[in-house]
């Protein structure tokens, strides 16, 4: 299984479609999550603007964005 989780996480990477759906299913096997992950990981969350564009660039959910309207901004963490 992990075997399998890593081959589509890499593919997923590679053809830059890394998006909430992908990261969500990682979450879900926590210490393989932390292990293909970690360097992107700050205080239990994914920065989104700290993934490599690569990664993303693809990406066709822009729910992946949280924004936050009242101010105005876009906060790109994944929680």
């Amino acid at each position: 299984r992990i075997h399998f989780i890593t081959r589509a996480f890499g593919q997923c990477c590679e053809d830059g479609q890394l998006g909430e759906y992908v990261l969500r299913q990682l979450r879900a096997v926590p210490k393989l999550y932390v292990t293909l992950l970690q360097e992107y990981i700050v205080d239990d969350e994914v920065s989104y603007q700290d993934l490599p564009s690569s990664w993303t660039c693809n990406v066709k959910d822009r729910k992946r964005w949280k924004s936050d309207e009242q101010f105005g901004k876009r906060k790109n963490v994944w929680s």
